[in-house]
C-alpha cells in the first residue's frame, strides 16, 4: 500500500514520461529568434525597447515564454486592401 505524504514532507512532482514534450517557462535568445523568424540582433532590439522582457540566469539571457507570446499577440494585424 502506498504511503500518504505527511504535512511536513514535500511531495515531488511526477516527472514527465520519456519523450514527452516539456513545456518551457523561458527560451534562449536564439530560440526566440528562430521561433519568430527574427534575427538575434532584432530580439536584442526588442529587449532594449522594452517590448520583450528578458532575465539573466548566470551568463545566459532568457526570455519568458509569456513575454514572447504577449509581444507577438500585440502585433498589428495585416489588412490587405484591394
Amino acid at each position: 500500500m502506498p504511503r500518504k505524504p505527511t504535512a511536513n514532507k514535500a511531495v515531488s512532482p511526477t516527472p514527465a514520461p520519456r519523450g514527452a514534450p516539456v513545456e518551457r517557462a523561458a527560451l534562449s535568445i536564439r530560440h526566440v529568434a528562430q521561433s519568430y523568424d527574427l534575427s538575434v540582433a532584432r530580439v536584442y532590439e526588442l529587449i532594449a525597447e522594452g517590448q520583450i522582457r528578458a532575465v539573466k540566469c548566470g551568463g545566459k539571457t532568457l526570455i519568458p515564454v509569456a513575454s514572447a507570446e504577449n509581444w507577438f499577440s500585440a502585433l498589428p494585424s495585416l489588412v490587405l486592401s484591394r
